[in-house]
């Protein structure tokens, strides 16, 4: 038999490395276009926004990226696919629709790597509501469930996943509500919501219930508040593109 060694506390180091090699790029980097003879930078809300008025898309995109952390740490591979199977008749229906600009930065190696965030259709015809969100898995959770499941030898067992799983959540929110963290990386805090949802609550209910809950949605033309982000007008220009 394969020797098994303590796994530990592995979740802090998946939180950070998460953040740090993933997340920090997926959403704070630019994304670069060309706007007749300006090179522009859009930043995530500006990549929504554009999105939106490329699709023509009247209704609301969340102003952030859900992020599914299922307490099993088993991650669906096909989000829409899976959602929908475990709907009822009176919820909604998912749809990936498309993905936001993608993003490139030279990280763990590799030059000018691409990050791409997929866009989801919520649609129930029950209640005529419409509305548009970007979502993804939570990979470290997926790798929770690797190492308990096909890896024993690294000595995680499934209530050690569980556990860490849960310590993955907490830390994660106790690591991006830092002021240093906002500060050095962006504000995670603002820009994501991590969907942490046990059995019996479905991959649908969880969704469901953020979409009623969030309330800052972004439209393909800005709706001018003090409080809005930069639009696509204001978008930074970039000199020395070419």
């Amino acid at each position: 038999m394969e020797e098994r060694m303590p796994a530990g506390d592995v979740a802090t180091g998946l939180c950070w490395a998460y953040l740090i090699n993933y997340l920090k790029y997926t959403l704070f980097t630019p994304a670069v276009v060309e706007d007749g003879e300006r090179c522009l930078k859009l930043d995530f809300v500006q990549r929504i926004r554009k999105f939106l008025k490329d699709s023509n898309i009247a209704n609301g995109c969340l102003d952030k990226v859900c992020i599914l952390c299922p307490a099993s740490c088993d991650t669906p591979s096909r989000i829409a696919e899976e959602a929908n199977e475990g709907a009822t008749e009176e919820q909604g229906r998912l749809e990936e629709v498309g993905h936001l600009l993608p993003v490139f930065a030279d990280t763990g190696g590799q030059m000018n790597r691409e990050f791409k965030l997929h866009v989801y259709k919520y649609n129930n015809d029950k209640t005529k509501k419409t509305v548009y969100f970007v979502t993804e898995v939570c990979t470290p959770f997926g790798c929770l469930h690797q190492m308990a499941s096909k890896f024993q030898f690294a000595g995680l067992t499934a209530e050690d996943k569980v556990r860490q799983g849960e310590k993955f959540v907490k830390t994660y929110r106790e690591i991006t509500s830092r002021e240093a963290v906002k500060e050095k990386f962006g504000d995670f805090e603002k820009y994501t919501k991590l969907l942490y949802y046990k059995e019996p609550k479905t991959l649908m209910t969880a969704i469901e219930e953020t979409l009623l809950q969030e309330t800052g949605f972004i439209f393909m033309e800005p709706v001018r508040r003090d409080s809005d982000p930069d639009d696509f007008d204001r978008a930074e220009e970039i000199d020395d593109y070419h």
